[in-house]
């Protein structure tokens, strides 16, 4: 085929291309691509989640030195009155086991 004729061929095939079944196989092809695209997405996606879990360890975080002052307890007076207001809101199902100062 000399370069004529393979010109020829590709004007034919461009001309075939137009109208409506032309834009339906260009959205079909452009639709396909997305849908490839995103399922590697989501699929390095959970490769990379697994990698992390699986390699790096998780930062663990020290728990902060209690004081003196955030050791102290409630005075009964208060702890009565947190009794009540927990008693009153759940119909008496409600049990208070520790109050603690945050």
């Amino acid at each position: 085929m000399n370069s004529l004729s393979i010109l020829a061929s590709a004007t034919a095939n461009a001309q075939e291309f137009e109208g409506l079944s032309g834009a339906l196989l260009l959205m079909a092809i452009g639709m396909v691509t997305v849908f490839i695209v995103l399922l590697l997405v989501i699929y390095v996606g959970n490769a990379l989640i697994m990698f992390v879990n699986k390699f790096v360890p998780e930062e663990t975080k020290e728990a902060p030195k209690a004081s003196f002052a955030s050791v102290q307890s409630v005075d009964a007076v208060t702890a009565n009155v947190i009794a009540q207001a927990v008693n009153t809101l759940t119909g008496g199902k409600g049990k208070v086991e520790s109050i603690k100062k945050i």
